[in-house]
Order: C-alpha cells, then sequence, then structure tokens
C-alpha cells in the first residue's frame, strides 16, 4: 500500500520524527503505520500508530 496523498505523507513522517504515537481514525494512515512498523522503529522506536480507542486502553494502565 502506498500513501499517495501529499498531506497524509507529511502527516505520518512528521509523526515518526517527532511524537511517540500518531492518534488518527484515517484507516489508510493506520494501514500504513502497521505495515511500515519496522522502517518507522527505525527511526523513532517508541513510535505507533492507534486509534483513540486503542490509545485510552493503554492510558488506563
Amino acid at each position: 500500500m502506498k500513501l499517495r496523498d501529499y498531506v497524509d505523507c507529511l502527516i505520518l513522517s512528521t509523526a515518526a520524527h517527532t511524537c511517540d504515537v500518531l492518534l488518527t481514525e484515517d484507516i489508510k494512515l493506520r494501514d500504513m503505520g502497521s505495515e511500515m512498523e519496522k522502517d518507522l522503529t527505525g527511526i523513532n522506536p517508541g513510535f505507533s500508530v492507534r486509534t483513540w480507542d486503542e490509545a485510552r486502553l493503554g492510558f488506563s494502565d
């Protein structure tokens, strides 16, 4: 899968370089984050792409 939307590419790249978690409900971004997990952890080992529900469950621990 490729991100063809320039803005989505910028969002994913910026998040991978500056954040620990990208919260999104965008299906393309979530799928791309899952597919690129190995590449993205090379940039930022703690980085993940999650939905709000996934993150909320993690916050309650």
